[in-house]
C-alpha cells in the first residue's frame, strides 16, 4: 500500500469512528455524560462484526453484547452465575465461527466481561447503580449506538451478506467455544472472588482473540500479540509520564486506535496493530486512575491470556482429531479465518 494510499485509508476510518459515535455523544449533550463510554463498547463491537459479515452481524453481535452484558452485570456478585453466562456465550461464539464468522462472533464473549467487570457509568460520571433504570437505559443507549455503527461501517467496509459454507464441523466448535468460554468463566469467577477490582476482562479478551475453533492454533499470531503487547505497554509507560492533561491522552488514544486500524486493514504485521491497540486501550480505559497500573495489568493478563488460549487450543484440536479417527470421520477444511 502507498503512502497516498494509507493516508487516505487512515482519514477515512477517523471518519467512520467520530462518525460512528455520534449517537452516543449527542445523548452525552443531552444529559447523560456516560453514553459515550457505553457507545465505544458497542461500536468497537458492531464495527468489527460488520467487517467481517455485514450489517446483519453487526447487528446480530450488538443485540447480543447487549443482552449477555445486561444479565451479566445483574449476576456480577455470583460468579458461579457470570461463569455460566461466559460458557453459554463461548457455546454461541462456536456456533457462529462454523459459518466463517468466528473473528466478528468473537466480540461477544470478549467485550461482555468488560461490563461485567465494572459497569460503565451512565447517567454521571460517578459508578454505576445497577438497577432496572440504569438497565434499561444503557440496553437502549448501546443498541442505539452499536445498530448505527453497523450501518455507518457496513456502509464502508462490508463484508459477506450470506452464511459461508461451513469450514468446520459445527458439533466441534461449539464444544470447543463452550471449553473456551467455560475457561474464560472460571478465570473471571476466580477473579471477581479474589479482586473484583484488578482489569481481569483482558484475560478473557486475549483468549478468544488469539483461539481459532476451526483450525489449530497460530503460533505466529500468538507470538506477535506478545511482542505487541511488550511494546505497547512501553509505549502506554511513556505517554503516562508525560506532563499533558486527561483530555490530550484522549486525542491520543483515538489517533492511536485510528492508525492500529489502518495497519491491520493494510495487512502489516499483527504485532504492530497489537503495539498501537494496547496503549489505545489502556488509555481509554484509565479514567483517571493509575494508567501504569493499569499497563502493567494488561501485559500480565496478556501473557496468562494467551497461555490459557493455547492450551485449550492444543487440547481441543487433539480431541477433536481423536473424536475423528475412533469414529471413522475426516476432519473438515480448517481455516484461520480470524
Amino acid at each position: 500500500m502507498t503512502i497516498a494510499k494509507g493516508a487516505a485509508l487512515y482519514v477515512k476510518l477517523l471518519a467512520v469512528l467520530v462518525v460512528g459515535l455520534l449517537p452516543p455523544l449527542l445523548i452525552g449533550f443531552a444529559g447523560w455524560p456516560g453514553a459515550l463510554g457505553v457507545g465505544h463498547f458497542a461500536v468497537m463491537g458492531a464495527a468489527t462484526a460488520a467487517i467481517a459479515g455485514g450489517l446483519r452481524l453487526g447487528v446480530g453481535v450488538t443485540v447480543s453484547i447487549a443482552v449477555a452484558g445486561a444479565i451479566g452485570m445483574v449476576v456480577r456478585d455470583q460468579p458461579l452465575l457470570v461463569a455460566l453466562l461466559m460458557t453459554v456465550l463461548g457455546g454461541l461464539y462456536g456456533w457462529w465461527a462454523a459459518a466463517g464468522w468466528g473473528s466478528g462472533a468473537m466480540m461477544v464473549p470478549a467485550l461482555v466481561p468488560y461490563l461485567v467487570q465494572e459497569p460503565p457509568p451512565l447517567f454521571s460520571s460517578d459508578p454505576a447503580t445497577v438497577d432496572a433504570p440504569y438497565l434499561a437505559a444503557f440496553t437502549a443507549v448501546f443498541l442505539v449506538s452499536g445498530i448505527w455503527g453497523a450501518f455507518v461501517v457496513s456502509r464502508i467496509a462490508s463484508g459477506p451478506k450470506e452464511h459461508k459454507p461451513a469450514t468446520a464441523k459445527l458439533r466441534a466448535t461449539i464444544a470447543y467455544g463452550l471449553a473456551l468460554g467455560a475457561t474464560g468463566g472460571i478465570t473471571a469467577a476466580i477473579a471477581l472472588n479474589l479482586s473484583p477490582t484488578l482489569h481481569w476482562a483482558w484475560i478473557t479478551l486475549t483468549i478468544f482473540l488469539l483461539a481459532n475453533p476451526t483450525g489449530s492454533p497460530d503460533r505466529r499470531k500468538v507470538a506477535d500479540r506478545l511482542i505487541g503487547s511488550v511494546v505497547g505497554f512501553l509505549v502506554a509507560v511513556l505517554l503516562f509520564a508525560l506532563p499533558v492533561g486527561s483530555s490530550a491522552l484522549s486525542v491520543a488514544a483515538l489517533l492511536m486506535l485510528t492508525t492500529a486500524l489502518t495497519l491491520k486493514v493494510a495487512g502489516t504485521p499483527y504485532w504492530a496493530y497489537v503495539a498501537l491497540l494496547t496503549p489505545a486501550v489502556v488509555l481509554l480505559d484509565a479514567d483517571g486512575t493509575d494508567g501504569s497500573w493499569l499497563a502493567e495489568q494488561r501485559l500480565g493478563f496478556t501473557l496468562l491470556g494467551a497461555v490459557l488460549a493455547v492450551g485449550v487450543s492444543v487440547a481441543a484440536h487433539v480431541v477433536y482429531r481423536r473424536w475423528l479417527t475412533n469414529h471413522g470421520e475426516q476432519p473438515a477444511v480448517a481455516t484461520s479465518e480470524q
